[in-house]
């Protein structure tokens, strides 16, 4: 590999939230757009302990609708559990865009981005972006809500499914990513 490649690419690996903060990870999965979709996500601790999880599914959605729903079902979840100092990630810098009022939004969308500004505000929460490849748990949370039925579903303890990426994300393992040229 020459050096030109080398410098071309980088590697991403999930991180552990600040000390005294948890982390909710969310991500968003479609099979066209629009057409069924999935959403899922998990909040960890600061040692990258599971604390809980959520997937679900969503028909006849776009792209951006399962991601603002991963995010405000995430949000709702850590609201109603009481969690507080919560990072949050996300894969879409769109969705994260309009959360962050840097995007109007007009579409059906609205209440629902209104409602989860409202939470990241009341409950002093941040977010962020984070690329896909430190997003894998989440990302295999999302693939399990396309693929089943539920509207919802919430799970204390971590799924077989995704068991494997939650130990990788525990000790670093990292992705290599190729640079693109606006990353």
């Amino acid at each position: 590999m020459s050096i030109v490649n080398i410098l071309d690419n980088e590697l991403i690996s999930w991180s552990l939230p600040p000390p005294g903060k948890l982390k909710l990870n969310t991500d968003g999965s479609s099979k066209g757009d629009p057409s069924d979709g999935g959403f899922g996500g998990l909040i960890r601790d600061e040692r990258g302990m599971w604390l809980c999880g959520y997937f679900g599914k969503l028909t006849n959605c776009t792209c951006i609708e399962v991601e603002i729903w991963a995010l405000y079902r995430g949000l709702t979840i850590a609201f109603e559990k009481g969690y507080k100092d919560l990072s949050i990630e996300s894969d879409s810098q769109y969705a994260i865009d309009m959360l962050k009022g840097n995007i109007e939004v007009f579409s059906p969308l609205r209440s629902l981005v209104e409602d989860s500004k409202f939470l990241i505000r009341r409950c002093g929460f941040s977010i962020q972006h984070v690329k896909r490849e430190g997003n894998m748990s989440a990302d295999g949370l999302a693939k399990m809500g396309v693929n089943q039925n539920e509207v919802l579903v919430v799970m204390e303890d971590p799924p077989e499914e995704i068991r494997g990426q939650l130990v990788a994300d525990m000790v670093g393992q990292s992705y290599l990513r190729h640079r693109s040229g606006d990353s």
